[in-house]
C-alpha cells in the first residue's frame, strides 16, 4: 500500500513515474511482508476522495516547530 500512495500523491503533484524494469540492476532485500489490515485500504481511498496529497503531519509541520 505504501508504494500505491506514494505514487498516486506523486502524480497528483504533477510528477510522472516511468518504468525502469530492464534497464537497470535492481535489489530487493527480502523481509517478511507485514499484511495490510483493511484500514490501510480505506485510509487511502478517504485520502482519494478527499484529494489530500500531503500529510496532515508532515514535514511542514515539523519545519514550523523548528
Amino acid at each position: 500500500m505504501e508504494e500505491t500512495d506514494l505514487l498516486w500523491r506523486l502524480n497528483k503533484q504533477g510528477y510522472r513515474n516511468k518504468t525502469v524494469l530492464g534497464r537497470c540492476a535492481m535489489f530487493h532485500l527480502y523481509h517478511i511482508e507485514k499484511k495490510q489490515g483493511p484500514q490501510a485500504g480505506q485510509m487511502f481511498e478517504h485520502k482519494k476522495k478527499q484529494n489530500l496529497t500531503r500529510c496532515l503531519n508532515g514535514i511542514d509541520q515539523i519545519r514550523e516547530t523548528e
